[in-house]
């Protein structure tokens, strides 16, 4: 009987690795895959390797071996499926239940390939067809991607004309520090039985103006920087991708070369950008001095809650990446100065968003929850505690940042929205609008009186109003607006002004 040649292992893993990768092409780079490709395939030739060596039959120990790859990438996306569900009182959303019915599935087909152990051929040849069938058009939905739906970005372009550098410009810095999912001092209040005093306090006596009823313009960090950084609102995504897509690809591109970027690009700046291991603010090849700050990124923790993984994810390595990936940054933005000329500093970090991570005073804590999507960010002490240490590292950076500038620099400080400790997503109530739109927004600007920036109380207005005052340009100062999107349709867009800023 001839024997079939047993591909079908790799081409599944293969094709698993490229499946997660397709459906976050948007954000994520081929330099992110050496790493998962390389845990995978060890893990593949240590199994195979042993399962061989027992029973020394190829068609056999292949079967056995994509059913484990199987379970491995698909035990994540079942148990996110099934967390927080119950069967009557019984909690069918725990690793302690899911995992024996995964085992159990398991041996029931190791028996059955077993015992037609010697007539796998068909099954074979059918597994290889399949799999090479599915790795092609993986390949083919990546590569129809990166050749044919690049974005758009004719809208991106400006009449801005680009002067040569000047390192003896008297343009002060521009900093955009984004702290993700940071409230406002009146959400704090509010919500979390606190308050952010002390740091606003700081903020003010160094200068800043802070916008205390400051909202976002939405709820999705993508469709929110894309808003702040290109000065408009970006309701038109709806019509240009559809109200029910799910692509981001030109937010994404909107964010990387926005207005404010070019903008400040054509007047001699120099772009810095601190990356932040998320997508758009991590890579980008408009940047002129890119500053990698650890190995922590979105995709291998992505995969690591998707996949069998899911069961260890509170242990493994990539929570001390991400804490390392934080401290860096804040230790690059400290240091910024070294960088001669005028810039513009841009980081964005990825906290006080869930996960929670950080103890007040930055030790390591084992969060609840580690997706950085969460949906619900509980319990709220972790989030307080996390804002306790960003407070502490942003007041270092920032006096660093002004007593080695020759001249006051631009700061603002902003977040791309606000928490979301109630589960209130599908039938929002005004107290889960109010949380989540409500952010910290300061910003620092020498010599500007304070009234002349009472009109800054919602992002898309910062930088047109900082760039008036600063230089001299007359961007009109746009009407507030708030509005919800819920996930996964990211451009569905409602008109939630009234409730948000309603008292």
């Amino acid at each position: 009987m001839k024997k079939h040649k047993v591909w079908h292992p790799i081409l599944f893993a293969v094709y698993s690795i490229l499946f997660l990768f397709a459906h976050n092409v948007s954000e994520a780079s081929f330099g992110d895959l050496p790493v998962p490709t390389l845990l995978v395939f060890s893990g593949i030739v240590l199994i195979w390797g042993l399962l061989w060596v027992l029973f020394r039959n190829w068609q056999f120990t292949g079967i056995i071996v994509t059913t484990i790859i199987l379970a491995f990438f698909t035990y994540g996306h079942a148990y996110n499926i099934v967390l927080h569900e119950h069967i009557g009182s019984f909690d069918i959303g725990r690793h302690r239940h899911l995992f024996p019915v995964y085992a159990l599935l398991f041996l029931i087909v190791s028996y059955l390939a077993f015992r037609s152990r010697e007539s796998l051929g068909t099954l074979t040849k059918i597994l290889n067809f399949t799999t090479g069938v599915l790795l092609v058009f993986v390949i083919a939905e990546i590569s129809y991607f990166h050749i044919f739906s690049r974005p758009d970005t004719k809208y991106l372009t400006n009449s801005y004309e680009t002067s040569p550098r000047d390192a003896s410009s008297k343009n002060p810095d521009v900093y955009y520090i984004i702290l993700d999912g940071y409230a406002s001092n009146k959400t704090i209040v509010d919500y979390y039985e606190t308050n952010n005093d002390d740091f606003e306090g700081y903020l003010k006596d160094k200068g800043f103006y802070i916008s205390l009823g400051s909202v976002s313009n939405y709820v999705h960090t993508p469709v929110s920087l894309s808003s702040s950084m290109n000065m408009e609102y970006v309701n038109f995504l709806a019509d240009k991708l559809g109200e029910n897509s799910v692509d981001k690809t030109i937010p994404y591109e909107m964010i990387k070369n926005s207005k404010a970027m070019q903008f400040l690009k054509a007047r001699g700046y120099s772009f810095v950008l601190i990356r932040s291991g998320w997508g758009p603010t991590d890579k980008n090849t408009a940047a002129d001095v890119s500053i990698k700050c650890g190995s922590y990124n979105e995709y291998l923790k992505m995969m690591t809650h998707t996949t069998m993984l899911r069961i260890f994810e509170k242990w493994l390595i990539f929570l001390d990446r991400h804490r390392d990936n934080v401290r860096k940054m804040f230790s690059e933005l400290k240091d910024i100065n070294r960088i001669d000329g005028p810039k513009f500093v841009m980081v964005h970090f990825l906290v006080p968003h869930a996960p929670f991570i950080f103890g007040p005073n930055g030790e390591p804590r084992l969060p609840e929850n580690l997706l950085l999507g969460s949906r619900i960010w509980l319990p709220r002490q972790g989030y307080i505690d996390q804002i306790a240490y960003i407070n502490s590292q942003m007041k270092l950076a920032i006096d660093n940042i002004l007593a080695t500038s020759a001249q006051t620099p631009i700061i603002m400080i902003q977040a791309d929205h606000g928490p979301a400790s109630f589960d209130k997503w599908d039938d929002p109530t005004d107290e889960f609008l109010k949380e989540r739109f409500g952010i910290i927004n300061a910003i620092l600007l020498s010599g500007v009186p304070e009234d002349s920036l009472r009109s800054v109380l919602t992002p898309v207005n910062n930088f047109r109003l900082v760039f008036n005052q600063a230089f001299n340009t007359n961007f009109e100062i746009l009407e507030d607006k708030c509005w919800y999107s819920n996930l996964p349709t990211p451009y569905k867009f409602t008109d939630v002004t009234d409730r948000v800023l309603g008292n």
